[in-house]
């Protein structure tokens, strides 16, 4: 018989780990077979700066290609300082990143801002498409689940939020799995602008590694808007970097409604709070 959750909903959950080992049984590409070893380590001090991107000017010889297009980067990073020293490359979930601007043809990945995942993705792995213009909606008021008596109080929409700030908090990929579809791809956005599309398997991999592989302090919703079967949640991720620091990152998530199940159609990161 299988295992429920608190909600009566299949899946149970495991909560947290304890530690940033490897984590295994992950849906998707699985593992990846990298066969190098890219993470610099915590004294890496070059690696602390990984925000400032400026994808419009810059030396031409710290650039990253974007198809037909030049994004260019100053002050690209190489590698990853992750917070456990023997982590290897192959332990990814997502298979697929690039380490290295100088030797791969590749783009600006999600965790470009996050010093301890890897900052770009092979180009194969991306498409670009041509995507409508978003409407944000009507302010949603959300209300935080609360898992005693009551809980036919809340919408689907406040469930579906729920799991991601749960998810993040409690580093607990499981939760957060529920908004990501089986198949499609999903619509990525650098400051409040398309970048690429990638395949819904592929971002349940690069997922994982930032809801797992993070040390988050606080998942901070900022605003949840509601427009027709779509819903957007604007959030703030606080985590402890490498080096111990707290910092910030912002994202951007979209939902649509699927038959009274919300999944993500579209997502964004941004080093300040997203502008719309």
């Amino acid at each position: 018989m299988g295992s429920y959750d608190e909600r009566g909903r299949p899946g149970a959950t495991t909560g947290a780990p304890n530690d940033l080992s490897r984590a295994v049984g992950r849906r998707g590409n699985g593992s990846g077979a990298y066969g190098t070893n890219n993470n610099v380590g915590r004294d890496a001090t070059s690696h602390t700066r990984v925000g400032n991107i400026d994808i419009f000017s810059g030396p031409l010889d710290s650039q990253v290609r974007r198809e037909d297009r030049i994004r260019i980067i100053t002050g690209g990073r190489r590698g990853y300082s992750h917070y456990n020293r023997d982590w290897c490359d192959d332990w990814f979930a997502f298979p697929f990143y690039a380490f290295d601007p100088y030797r791969y043809r590749c783009v600006i990945g999600p965790w470009y801002c996050y010093p301890h995942l890897p900052a770009y993705l092979v180009v194969s792995r991306v498409m670009y498409i041509e995507v409508p213009v978003i409407s944000y909606g009507y302010p949603y008021r959300w209300n935080r689940v609360d898992t005693g008596w009551g809980a036919d109080r809340y919408s689907e929409l406040d469930y579906s939020v729920d799991d991601l700030v749960r998810g993040f908090e409690r580093r607990d990929m499981n939760l957060v799995a529920r908004l990501v579809p089986n198949d499609g791809r999903i619509n990525y956005y650098f400051d409040g602008r398309y970048e690429y599309s990638i395949r819904a398997d592929d971002f349940y991999g690069l997922l994982s590694d930032l809801v797992e592989g993070t040390l988050t302090q606080e998942y901070r919703v900022l605003d949840v808007r509601r427009d027709g079967r779509f819903a957007t949640i604007f959030a703030e991720h606080v985590y402890q970097d490498t080096w111990g620091a707290r910092r910030s990152s912002y994202h951007m998530f979209r939902l649509e409604d699927v038959r009274g199940r919300y999944e993500i159609r579209d997502f964004g990161t941004s080093n300040n709070r997203w502008r719309y």
